[in-house]
């Protein structure tokens, strides 16, 4: 099989159940706390190339957001207990990267399994912490700030408001305020190296480790695997995946680039589609992207989505946002976010 052996040799379905049960867990956990949190890293590749985990990777990584560390650790001690279905979660602060580098590795403790290469992997979630003032290592870790181009505030920018959802697996797993700018960010980074055109080519890990102990990045990202390179057309027959995406900043944007009259009515629903909430608010300025998808039953097909912030009446200055996502039988998911520090559970 070459190359694509490393791609199919993941995690198996049960070790995908457990991955996205305790990803669930420690969001439920984060929320109970008001602690901001992202898929981070790989995981937001995953949310915006598969809709959910990526299928290779046995790992899952959230960014979370506070002033000091210990709002972070109180919620993950509290996810620290035992689950209902797969027992005791264990929660350990991550050593590779040093000593209090604000990061944490939370995992089933019964969760181990054999890799095929003598070692011992164990499915689990890592919680990176970013504050506001750009102290925690987390910036320079995976963003270079302070050494590279782009300096922390930029980074937070197209961090916060985390107040978008987007679906992971079963799961809704709240995104960046700019999710493709944060993870294009992330992947130019020196620290990580990736392939920045992720929708054309894919890797193993999104990151390239460099140095002896793979340059502190998280344990999916330097695994004792090595790296291998696919195009990801040539993966989409194993492995559902977005292929293409065109994003349009408005309606008439959208318009534009469709023609003739027949797009004005195309898009007339997209800001208030068939059963979207109201509930007294009003759509502000929508944006649309247009991803073409592929998988092996249903071929290459297109899905539009609809992101549009929307203004609740009964509160000034208190904003939403609304997705919608359409496919080729209509509308497939309307999902309202809130804004950040007032995230509704996951569904």
């Amino acid at each position: 099989m070459g190359p694509l052996a490393a791609f199919v040799a993941g995690p198996t379905a049960f070790e995908l159940e457990q991955l996205l049960a305790l990803v669930a867990w420690i969001a439920q956990a984060l929320q109970a706390h008001g602690v901001t949190f992202w898929a981070h890293g790989s995981t937001l590749l995953g949310v915006l190339r598969h809709y959910g985990p990526v299928p290779w990777l046995e790992d899952a990584m959230l960014g979370a957001f506070a002033t000091e560390p210990a709002s972070v650790v109180a919620a993950l001690q509290s996810a620290a207990r035992e689950h209902p279905t797969f027992g005791p979660v264990a929660v350990v602060a991550d050593e590779s990267c040093g000593a209090e580098c604000g990061r944490w590795v939370l995992s089933f403790a019964r969760g181990v399994r054999s890799a095929g290469l003598g070692e011992r992997v164990r499915t689990s979630v890592s919680v990176d912490w970013f504050d506001a003032r750009g102290e925690s290592l987390s910036w320079q870790r995976h963003f270079d700030v302070g050494r590279g181009t782009l300096s922390h505030r930029q980074v937070l920018g197209l961090m916060l408001p985390a107040s978008r959802l987007r679906p992971f697996g079963p799961l809704m797993l709240h995104v960046p305020h700019d999710p493709w700018g944060l993870l294009d960010a992330y992947l130019a980074a020196p620290s990580c190296g990736g392939e920045r055109r992720f929708l054309e080519a894919c890797e193993l890990r999104a990151c390239r480790p460099r140095g002896p102990a793979g340059g502190g990045l998280p344990r999916n990202e330097s695994g004792a695997r090595p790296n291998a390179r696919l195009p990801c057309a040539a993966l989409a027959s194993v492995f559902p995946m977005v292929l293409a995406r065109r994003s349009f900043a408005s309606v008439a944007a959208l318009r534009r680039e469709l023609g003739g009259a027949a797009s004005k009515s195309a898009v007339a629903v997209a800001p208030a589609p068939p059963g979207s909430p109201s509930l007294g608010k009003r759509l502000l300025a929508p944006a649309f992207s247009v991803e073409v998808a592929a998988d092996a039953v249903r071929g290459a097909y297109p899905l539009f989505i609809a992101e549009a912030p929307v203004q609740r009446a009964e509160v000034i200055d208190s904003e939403f946002c609304v997705m919608a996502l359409f496919g080729h039988h209509g509308i497939l998911m309307v999902q309202q976010g809130a804004p950040d520090g007032q995230q509704k559970p996951l569904r």
